[in-house]
């Protein structure tokens, strides 16, 4: 999705923000771009000496300090560039050229009349990772495929997934024990259901889980509680490899249904 000109409301949050000294101000958006891993903000930049706003020269900015503003106005994962690649608008009758050289937090600037000697007008580019998820006592089937067993019924099975520190989905190593409290949760956060076993059933091609980074693990995960309510389940995650493989769980579904139809995280359930 490509937005122009209009800001959500959120993104404000995201982007206005001020560096002590000189009051650095990122709220004149010039491009949003929402896409499957990232977000993508390009602003412009003013700042404030001795109560007077100019607009931001282009010269003398560097990547490294477009990295601390992004950083700054988002979140330490952030990467920033200065680009070129977009429109600019003059939004203010004087501007700055301005010396960041010694840190973002101490950066003197001279009034000048325009940018059109100094670079150009700052547009600062900040692409901003989408964590796949939040809590990491989040734990799941990634890509299951339907399967069934020779007694009946209708399953599930895939490799199980737990949220990691950073926010993405990391594989459950095969070498973990995963007992019946972590089947119960496993299952519970697939589709809803608590019954299911290790393993997958005879003849069955697992497919392989969806992973943003294929060299993170988790080689440590277990749950507590005694039922499903009252679960609490955490895992680690390391850089490396499953020496033996990702783990599998098969899980029984209550009816045949669509997966995307049966997949709502524990978080989003509602009592009726």
């Amino acid at each position: 999705m490509k937005v122009t000109g209009v800001i959500p409301i959120l993104l404000l949050f995201l982007i206005n923000g001020y560096v002590n000294c000189q009051n650095f101000e990122y709220n004149n958006n010039v491009h949003f771009e929402d896409g499957n891993f990232s977000l993508t903000v390009v602003f412009q930049v003013e700042a404030t000496y001795n109560s007077v706003t100019g607009d931001v020269c282009a010269n003398g900015v560097t990547n490294d300090t477009a990295n601390l503003m992004c950083q700054n106005t988002s979140n330490l994962q952030a990467v920033g560039f200065v680009t070129t690649d977009y429109s600019t608008f003059v939004f203010n009758s004087v501007a700055y050229s301005i010396d960041c050289s010694s840190g973002i937090d101490t950066c003197p600037g001279t009034q000048v009349s325009n940018c059109d000697s100094y670079g150009g007008l700052l547009a600062v580019k900040c692409v901003i990772p989408i964590p796949e998820c939040y809590s990491q006592s989040v734990v799941m089937l990634s890509n299951p495929v339907n399967t069934t067993i020779p007694s009946g019924g209708y399953y599930v099975t895939g490799h199980p997934v737990t949220c990691s520190s950073s926010g993405n989905y990391v594989p459950i190593c095969n070498s973990v024990n995963i007992g019946p409290l972590e089947i119960i949760a496993i299952c519970a956060y697939t589709i809803i259901g608590s019954g299911g076993f290790n393993g997958a059933p005879s003849g069955v091609t697992v497919p392989p889980p969806t992973l943003r980074s294929s060299d993170t693990v988790s080689n440590q995960f277990s749950c507590s509680g005694s039922t499903y309510s009252n679960l609490n389940c955490s895992g680690n995650s390391i850089i490396s490899s499953c020496p033996n493989g990702y783990a599998t769980v098969t899980c029984q579904k209550v009816k045949q249904l669509p997966l995307m139809e049966s997949v709502i995280p524990l978080g989003y359930r509602s009592s009726v």
